[in-house]
């Protein structure tokens, strides 16, 4: 979370560009999809990410949100994904979703990141509470969220930003610079990241994209699904087909 406010919140939606980028150069390829919430900036701060979506739509959910209509479904969707995650994947046998992904190999469950520039911009108070919700259970899921928060909006009514602040990491512009809301490195001076050069940003999101698409198939040997040889033979079709 970085709280910024006048000029400071363009620095601000730099840093996140910025991190962004190295996530998806970091994470396996495919393995990160992105959910962009930008209602100030029209989709102008989260742009150049879109270059993903001619290798693979899915890795960038279409488009980046602007309309608070669509800013309400598109959480509900992801805390759908949540509770599917939990139901159908993890129940009570995986802590997490790194667990359970050691396990599944080949079919791994991609992780999930939302990024929302200048909230509470177009967050209507149900897509608040859902934010929190997703903030704080989001890590066991596979979900993350990196967002800026615009310090001169008024929050949405009945929001409590502490809510938010325990389960993230703070960054917040205090007077001429970017602070740390951590105990050891609170008094450290703080230099947010920056992202490359446009034509070298691009250049980046499209190699990931490539291999991303490149990667996206996926192949089991038949061994891997098939029973074992030992045990062929050895049922009827009196008790039902199984395929």
């Amino acid at each position: 979370m970085i709280k910024a406010s006048g000029a400071a919140k363009a620095h601000a939606a730099e840093a996140v560009q910025s991190l962004v980028l190295r996530l998806l150069a970091t994470v396996p390829p495919s393995k990160l999809r992105l959910l962009l919430v930008d209602p100030v900036g029209l989709g102008q701060n989260v742009a150049a990410f879109m270059h993903l979506t001619d290798y693979m739509k899915e890795l960038v959910t279409s488009q980046a949100w602007t309309e608070p209509a669509d800013i309400d479904k598109r959480l509900a969707d992801l805390s759908a994904h949540m509770e599917m995650v939990i139901q159908k994947y993890l129940r009570n046998k995986y802590q997490n979703m790194e667990e359970y992904n050691q396990r599944a190999g080949e079919v791994e469950e991609p992780y999930r990141l939302l990024v929302a520039v200048n909230f509470p911009v177009n967050f209507s108070d149900q897509a608040a509470r859902r934010l929190i919700s997703i903030a704080t259970n989001g890590p066991r899921c596979g979900v993350y969220t990196i967002l800026t928060i615009d310090a001169e909006q008024k929050l949405p009514r009945d929001f409590n930003i502490a809510d938010l602040e325990r389960v993230a990491t703070v960054v917040s512009w205090e007077k001429d610079k970017f602070v740390w809301h951590d105990p050891d490195f609170r008094v450290a001076t703080l230099d947010l990241d920056s992202p490359p050069p446009p034509e070298k940003f691009e250049a980046l999101v499209q190699a990931i994209g490539a291999s991303a698409k490149d990667s996206s198939r996926v192949e089991l040997p038949f061994a891997k699904i098939a029973p074992e040889k030992d045990t062929w033979w050895h049922s009827a079709t009196t008790d039902g087909l199984t395929v």
